[in-house]
């Protein structure tokens, strides 16, 4: 198992448990890996891939490949109130965010998970995420929370995310 299987398969850790001090970590992220991850519905490993290939790993290229092929072109998007269309979120995370800021999990978990279909693959992910930014320019990090609500659809056999609502803060600087 590559290091990014590894990855995708323990970012989101489950509700019940929230800091893992036994667990072992994927050397390459830092975080920890919890047995019970593979009983999750494939939609949440779906909504942990996605965030975690376009926030928080280095390469810009794979973000960019992953914001373009995996965000609806028509998704619904609303960050702090703000909406914005996928052309200008992925402006935003590519340019902007991914350009000033790397960014490193602290913690996820998820408060409730609604698939749509019976493979559970797609349907409503909701979750609450721990993590701090460090400025490139400037290397002063921020402490932040976010609390996300993630639609997954599928169409044509192809999964994607048609919708995004976030309430994000900086809880430390």
């Amino acid at each position: 198992m590559s290091k990014l299987e590894s990855f995708l398969l323990i970012v989101l850790l489950p509700p019940h448990q929230r800091i893992y001090k036994h667990e072992r970590p994927c050397s390459q992220f830092n975080i920890p890996i919890h047995p019970s991850i593979k009983s999750r519905p494939a939609v949440v490993h779906f909504v942990d891939s996605f965030f975690a290939r376009t926030l928080f790993q280095p390469d810009d290229d794979l973000a960019a490949t992953v914001l373009s092929a995996e965000l609806a072109p028509d998704a619904a998007i609303n960050i702090n109130g703000n909406h914005l269309t996928a052309e200008t979120f992925i402006g935003l995370i590519t340019s902007q965010f991914r350009g000033a800021f790397s960014a490193s999990v602290t913690s996820i978990q998820d408060l409730n998970v609604v698939p749509t279909n019976e493979t559970k693959t797609s349907g409503i992910v909701g979750q609450y995420s721990k993590y701090e930014t460090r400025g490139k320019a400037d290397g002063k990090v921020l402490k932040q929370s976010a609390t996300t609500i993630v639609k997954v659809d599928e169409r044509d056999g192809k999964k994607l995310i048609t919708s995004i609502w976030e309430a994000q803060t900086v809880d430390e600087e």
